[in-house]
């Protein structure tokens, strides 16, 4: 629509049907400007599941509460995906913690951002036993299963500068120890969301990994 060009903003729902793994998938992108947000509550009377984005440089804004809520109302389950990682972010931490304590819902990273702002990276973690890394906004990613650390010391050890690498081996080790475990129940039952962290550049590659773990 003309008006959504100009403001930059979807105004109504729009809705993609496509077929992948013998599902037919109906997706419907809603809009998240609080001015039109009663097309996106009615949306949410007929659906199975939501993704829930989240703008990675603010954080939860208080329209993202609002609509967490109708979800939790009607026991939608929730995909969380962290945005714009390609940009000056927040600590990836600081945004799993606001995300647990102000929504109230376990956070389990199915990937974990790398680098900030035009350092951006994407490193799946040891859980999901494999690793897949972009070397910078529209690069083509590389898919490997492997050992956490051989990861970062063969994929990205060589493009962080040391202080970045050696925080993220703390972030990995720290998530894997003391996050959330993935299940499938705890999901249904809207208890924990999986959270997926990219940059618009890098969704088609992150997502075809995510869907596969």
């Amino acid at each position: 629509m003309e008006l959504e060009r100009k403001r930059g903003i979807s105004i109504s729902s729009t809705v993609l049907q496509f077929d992948y793994q013998g599902y037919r998938l109906n997706l419907l992108d809603t809009p998240g400007h609080k001015d039109f947000s009663e097309d996106t509550y009615r949306v949410l009377t007929a659906v199975d599941s939501v993704v829930m984005v989240i703008d990675s440089a603010k954080g939860i804004e208080p329209q993202t509460r609002k609509l967490f809520e109708v979800c939790r109302q009607r026991g939608v389950p929730i995909f969380t995906f962290m945005n714009k990682c390609d940009r000056p972010m927040k600590d990836p931490l600081a945004l799993l913690d606001e995300l647990e304590h102000v929504l109230g819902i376990g956070a389990f990273p199915v990937n974990w951002p790398i680098g900030n702002g035009f350092e951006f990276r994407v490193c799946l973690t040891a859980r999901r036993n494999k690793c897949t890394c972009s070397s910078a906004p529209r690069a083509a990613n590389t898919v490997r299963r492997c050992r956490s650390a051989d990861c970062m010391n063969e994929l990205i050890r060589g493009r962080l500068d040391d202080a970045t690498f050696h925080r993220t081996v703390e972030e990995l080790e720290m998530i894997e120890h003391a996050g959330h475990e993935w299940d499938d129940a705890a999901v249904l039952a809207d208890k924990t969301t999986p959270v997926f962290s990219a940059a618009p550049s890098t969704i088609s590659a992150s997502s075809s990994c995510s869907t596969g773990s």
